[in-house]
Parts: C-alpha cells; structure tokens; sequence
C-alpha cells in the first residue's frame, strides 16, 4: 500500500521515546505560575475526529487560525470562533483539500486591501513540494525540493527581509530557500529553490531538522528533534544559523541551546527575546529564555505530542498560547487547545505576526568590505 503523505515521519516518530540524557548547552528552570494550583488553564479549542490529525499552525493578521491536517487539507477557524471551547472540525471552513500533504503552515503577510491576509504556505511533507495558498483556496505549486518519499519536507517560515521561504527537510540536515516574486504567490518557473544551508547540526540518524522560526536580528533557528541513539536515550537542540543583513546568506550554524529537556523538539516560534519550543515527545511546551535556559510552560494532559505552540494576533490573544496537538499515534486526542495568557506583556512588539525572537541587535551599516557579512552580533 502507498504511504500516506506523512507516513515516513510517522515511522520514525512512533519509535521516539522519553529523554534520558546528559544536559549540554543551557539551563533548566521552573516557569512561573507552572506548579501546583499556579498551573496554567489548558482549553480544547477544537477536536479534529478520527484519523485527520493536524500538525501545524498559524494565524493571519486579522486572528483567523489556519491549520493544516496530514492527509492534505488547509483549514481555516474564523477570528470570531477562537475564544470558544468544545468545537470540531465542522466549525472551520475547509479552504483546500487538494493538497498530497500538510506538515508546516506559514501564513503569509497580508495580501491586497480586502483580502483576508494570505497567502498561506504549505510544506508538503514526504510529497517533497511546498504550496502557496489563497485564502479562497487556489493552490499554486511553489517548488520541488526532494523527490517524493526521498524526504521529509518539514516546516517553512517567511523571509520578508528577504523576499523568500525557509523551508527545512527533516531527513538531510537542510535549509532550503525557495525566493518568492515581488510579492506574487507563485515563484518564477520552478521555484528557483537552493540550498539555503546544510550542516551536520541539522541532520541526526532519525529526525532532524524541524520548526524554523525567524528572530528580529533576522537570524534563523532551527528546532532538532532528536540527537543521539534511541538507547542511550538522546538529547534535542535549537541551532541558530547568522543571516547576513545584507545579502541574506547564511552564515555558519551553532548549537544555540541543547538538552535533554529538548528530545522531541518540534514547533518553533520566536517571541520578543525568546523561543517557544513544542516538545512532542515530552508532552509539553518549553521556553528558552534570552539566557538560554529552559522553563516548562505546560505540560501533561491534555497536551499529547504537540508539534506546533503559537501565540494569537487579534486584541485580548496576544499573550494566549495555542498548541496543536498531533497525538499521530492517539488521534482521538487530536485538536487545538488554547493556554490563556502564558505569554508576557512586554514581549509582544506590537506585529500582528510570530514576530520577535532572540536578537543580535546587529549593525545595518555598510562598512567597506565588512558590510556584506554583516550578521546580527553574538
């Protein structure tokens, strides 16, 4: 029988177990208000039935929530909808089920006056394509970046910087960038999509490259699901790769933080000077501090193998988590839920976007020849 779109990453997700190894890089801490009566309230926003799981997130400028479901649909909940409780998948508009895949969602930055925002881009799992998406629906192919079923293409984050996509492909150790046109939903051809960056600290004997979030030093990183043998247990990292200001290439990548509190790393997204990090594995929820150490922000029921963990955009959200809960291998538990107000107030730089995330606060300056390597400090 042919595999389902996501049924490579499945495979090797069933087999990932609880971490068990050394602490490497960075620190572990308790967050505040996580114990005892202090725990943060989690809501079932939505409950996806049978085997539709959901595996990525996103919300557009305006507060409508765009999820993608592995079998190939792109869903939309409207604005008004995302402070209720107890809702199913018939409550979200289907915008596209014309898609081999959806792993990674990114929604896009606005589109003309009147447009609900958008476009959407899809990273189309083992299909090796990534999509743009219209808030209508029309599909467009942007590019091929593996052949079918030789990869795992993951998750994907905008460059507006730089015009362009990030996309990462889990099985390689790879960054790939695919250039968007002026703004239009479809790149030239076939996409003109290169390798962005390709290291080792990507790539692991199982699963690793995963979310990719963008911080506003303009610097890339990159969530490793998992590090080590599956029987000595196994550590996960973030990887931080420099963007040059200028000319948007990549600079050499870096363990920015790695633990075993990590092992299972998957959602990634930056929020003022920190990261929030989806730890599937762990049943959690993990934020990296700008000092690198590592706070639980919920964990346990009902979260069950979260791969996704974003913040709202619509006033009275902003501070509100929303975590998706793949639950691939208990799809009963699939869903979306919602943790009220775990974000902090002064984080939030105003961008009805993932903005924020770890900065260099770099210098823009051109100096002579220097000028083209600029990257955002250490």
């Amino acid at each position: 029988m042919a595999p389902t779109p996501s049924s490579s990453r499945r495979t090797v997700l069933k087999s990932l177990g609880a971490a068990a190894a050394l602490s490497a890089v960075g620190g572990r801490v308790a967050a505040d208000g996580h114990d005892g009566d202090d725990s943060p309230t989690v809501e079932e926003l939505l409950s996806v039935p049978d085997e539709l799981v959901p595996e990525n997130i996103g919300f557009d400028a305006e507060g409508n929530l765009y999820f993608g479901i592995t079998a190939g649909q792109l869903r939309r909940l409207p604005a008004d909808l995302t402070d209720e409780t107890g809702l199913t998948l018939d409550d979200a508009d289907l915008v596209t089920d014309e898609l081999p895949g959806a792993a990674g969602v990114e929604v896009g930055p606005n589109g003309d006056e009147g447009e609900d925002g958008g476009p959407v881009y899809v990273a189309g799992g083992s299909s090796g394509l990534v999509f743009a998406v219209t808030p209508d629906g029309d599909v467009t192919e942007l590019a091929r970046l593996v052949e079918q079923g030789s990869g795992f293409v993951n998750d994907v984050v905008v460059d507006a910087d730089h015009d362009r996509l990030l996309v990462t492909e889990s099985f390689a150790g790879t960054v790939y960038e695919v250039p968007l046109d002026d703004g239009d939903d479809e790149a030239d051809g076939d996409g003109g999509a290169s390798v962005f960056v390709q290291s080792p600290l990507l790539d692991t004997a199982t699963f690793g490259a995963n979310g990719p979030a963008i911080g506003p030093g303009g610097d890339l990183f990159v969530a490793v699901t998992r590090v080590g043998e599956q029987d000595a247990g196994g550590t996960g990292r973030i990887v931080r790769v420099p963007v040059c200001r200028k000319d948007g290439h990549a600079g050499d990548p870096s363990v920015y933080v790695e633990d075993e509190e990590l092992f299972g790393a998957d959602g990634l997204t930056a929020r003022g000077e920190e990261l929030y990090v989806a730890v599937n594995s762990q049943n959690k929820v993990t934020r990296v501090t700008a000092d690198r150490e590592l706070e639980t922000v919920v964990e346990g029921d009902p979260l069950v193998f979260p791969s996704e963990a974003v913040f709202g955009t619509k006033p009275g959200q902003r501070c509100d988590l929303f975590v998706c809960n793949f639950a691939n291998q208990t799809p009963e538990a699939a869903g979306i839920l919602r943790v009220p107000g775990v974000g902090k107030d002064d984080d939030y730089g105003g961008d009805e976007s993932e903005a924020g995330g770890p900065s260099g606060g770099g210098d823009d300056s051109d100096d002579g020849d220097d000028g083209a390597d600029a990257y955002s400090d250490e």
